[in-house]
């Protein structure tokens, strides 16, 4: 919507132009609604499957899943907050390059719990050598 809609918009008249960014932002906010729940439930549905292997590297697995959910909550909490309105604030522009970045971020923190609960479940004695046999 970010790079698309802008110059799009440029070519209508202004009552044409706000009427048309209205629409548009609104079926907008259903599809990152939609997304946040999604995200939400599968991370919660990930972390319960994956939990005994984060066990296996503790207490770096803690502070990168902890890491990885307080930035997901910091950019949902963000993008909520920018579609509140009717129109998008004043400087959306420029929180939506903090977003982008944001993402980023939390992205290579996720590889890097991934890289990490995997190569600790790859390489992690069979159950009978765990209990001491």
């Amino acid at each position: 919507m970010r790079v698309v809609l802008p110059g799009a918009l440029m070519r209508l008249e202004e009552p044409n132009r706000t009427g048309t960014l209205v629409r548009v932002r609104r079926r907008f906010k259903l599809v990152i609604h939609t997304s946040i729940l999604l995200l939400v439930v599968s991370g919660i549905y990930n972390s319960t499957g994956n939990w005994g292997a984060y066990a296996r590297f503790r207490p770096l697995s803690d502070e990168l899943w902890g890491g990885h959910v307080a930035l997901a909550v910091l950019i949902f909490t963000i993008a909520l907050v920018l579609l509140a309105g009717r129109l998008p604030p004043r400087r959306h522009k420029g929180w939506t390059i903090i977003i982008l970045a944001l993402m980023g971020i939390t992205l290579a923190v996720a590889a890097t719990l991934k890289y990490e609960r995997e190569s600790h479940t790859l390489f992690a004695p069979p159950a009978a050598y765990a209990v001491g046999h």
